[in-house]
Formats: C-alpha cells, structure tokens, sequence
C-alpha cells in the first residue's frame, strides 16, 4: 500500500478535514473539467507558450466576466471585492482614534492612593 493512501486510510471518514480536502479536491476537478471542455478542447495548441496564454486569459475571462450560477450569477471577481470591502469597513469602524481630553481616566495614570479606614 502506497503511504500516501496508508495515510488517508487512517483518516476517519467523517473527519472535517478530511470532508474538507474532498470538497477542495471537488471544486478543484468542476473548474479543471470547465478549461478542458471550454478551452482546451475547443482549440488545437501549437505549443506549450500558445497554450499557456490561452488558458491565462480563459482564466481572466472565468474570474472577471463569466456569470456563475453559484453564486447568484455574478463575477467571482465583484464577489470577492464585495467581501473584501465589508473586511475594510468593519476594520475601520473599529479603528477609533484615541481621544487624550481626560488623561486621568486612563488605567496607566498614577491614582492617589485611598486612605484605609480603621
């Protein structure tokens, strides 16, 4: 038994990680099977640069422009951005400036010290 498949064995089928890594592995072979079927087949490559540059910009056309039924038929690209600009948002609602008006209500300030009472 290869170790690779000795080691994947050991994995308990309902691990999430292992669930994980065949859902990656599943969304991995969907897009390989969409470059095959809508690029690569489709033309005849002369060469490995010829074909480098057709799967470059199929790739561009994939994330950039083509329409996914995934995600509620929009870009990846507008989605991505979408989210990064809701990161950026909540990021800069919690960036506050830090107001100095009352020094004294700052943990580090020196406080008198309370006379006990006897």
């Amino acid at each position: 038994m290869p170790l690779a498949r000795a080691a994947i064995s050991k994995v308990a089928p309902w691990d999430w990680r292992y669930l994980g890594e065949k859902r990656r592995k599943a969304e991995f072979e969907r897009l390989w099977r969409s470059i095959k079927y809508e690029e690569v087949h489709l033309k005849a490559y002369a060469d490995g640069c010829e074909a480098r540059s057709g799967i470059s910009s199929w790739m561009n056309f994939y994330n950039f422009r083509r329409l996914h039924q995934a995600i509620n038929n929009q870009m990846p690209m507008a989605v991505w951005r979408a989210g990064m600009d809701k990161i950026e948002a909540a990021v800069r609602a919690v960036d506050m400036p830090l107001r100095l008006d009352n020094a004294n209500a700052l943990p580090t300030y020196p406080q008198q010290k309370q006379q006990e009472a006897a």
